[in-house]
């Protein structure tokens, strides 16, 4: 186990919600570029769970709900199309055939992604972290 894991499951288990808070502002190495590109080297980032914790955090504040929700009152499909067109005028006449026919083309599935987007909390089952790798038998390894 890393430490960084130890120190993160005690400051969860043992602290209040401001001080795991400001552990967490302490700790996270997203900022800091030097250390991820040195983790991602190490292939340590491939094994992080971190943005489902993140969308579960998002959805018990509240925050998540309020911008899907100012999302799909913002544009609506012919002003979101013609600001395509707008910005695209070079390509205009192949947006207009293509992006139309995309956007349009499955209702079933934007309705069933919003369906997503807005289902229960409580039913949603907790982010856990991965399991631990497992480990060699003795009686298995080939001695050099």
């Amino acid at each position: 186990m890393l430490d960084f894991d130890r120190s993160a499951f005690i400051i969860a288990s043992t602290a209040t919600e401001e001080e795991m808070l400001n552990w967490y502002r302490e700790h996270v190495v997203w900022t800091d570029r030097a250390l991820n590109l040195k983790l991602l080297r190490k292939g340590i980032l491939t094994r992080i769970y971190a943005p489902m914790t993140i969308i579960q955090g998002l959805r018990e504040s509240g925050i998540f709900g309020s911008i899907i929700a100012s999302a799909q009152g913002s544009l609506s499909k012919e002003n979101f199309l013609s600001s395509i067109e707008s910005s695209n005028s070079s390509r205009a006449s192949a947006s207009r055939l293509l992006g139309s026919r995309k956007i349009g083309r499955d209702r079933v599935s934007q309705s069933a992604a919003r369906k997503a987007l807005h289902r229960d909390i409580s039913s949603d089952e907790s982010a856990i972290p991965p399991l631990s790798p497992p480990l060699m038998d003795e009686d298995a390894q080939i001695e050099a």
